[in-house]
């Protein structure tokens, strides 16, 4: 693709956001951001790479204001977690600057908000989700039911200590999708027929 194009995408815990993702990768012939973006994030910022993945995407336990666009690379807070999740929104800008890629959760709809980007929540319904994570994790139902709780918990708390916008919700996104009525690959055309009009318009 000549035209940049970076997709962010945000996913409800078993909702298949990240197999999205992945498709799109292959499909569209753009990188996908996840373990390499936390190895760079921890070669830049003199992080342990397994303490950063660690710490990725994970909430802390205090109120304080939305993050500061203007204030990367250099916001760095005193808790690990807030130095791990701006080491990653650092280098989330830092390759907005020059590449197209896609990348999923951490808060990069908001970090990237004055970039040209599409924007994508992946949703499911609640028996498709508990039905996925029991199948990808060897759970029973309310195990899963369990976990998929406590995740999407986390990733509320992570994405609305850093954003003005609340996570999950359609004015936050362009593209809400649910992928109990598209599917995993007609979640993934839906999106390709985005880009496709973004690249044309």
């Amino acid at each position: 693709m000549e035209k940049q194009i970076i997709i962010t995408i945000g996913r409800e815990f078993g909702s298949g956001g990240h197999e999205i993702a992945e498709k799109l990768s292959k499909e569209l012939g753009i990188i996908l951001y996840d373990r390499e973006l936390i190895r760079t994030a921890a070669e830049k910022f003199h992080f342990d790479e397994n303490v950063l993945a660690y710490y990725d995407e994970k909430p802390i336990h205090s109120v304080l204001f939305p993050l500061n666009l203007a204030m990367l690379p250099y916001a760095i807070g005193d808790s690990v977690e807030e130095r791990a999740a701006v080491a990653e929104f650092s280098v989330i800008r830092e390759k907005s600057e020059k590449e197209s890629f896609i990348v999923v959760g951490r808060c990069a709809e908001h970090i990237l908000k004055d970039k040209d980007i599409i924007s994508v929540f992946i949703s499911a319904n609640e028996k498709d989700r508990i039905d996925r994570i029991c199948k990808k994790y060897d759970l029973y139902e309310n195990d899963a039911k369990a976990l998929i709780s406590r995740n999407n918990n986390v990733r509320k708390h992570y994405h609305d200590y850093y954003c003005d916008e609340p996570w999950g919700s359609a004015t936050t996104y362009h593209l809400c999708l649910n992928s109990s009525i598209f599917g995993i690959d007609g979640c993934v055309e839906l999106i390709k027929e985005s880009v496709k009009w973004h690249l044309e318009r």
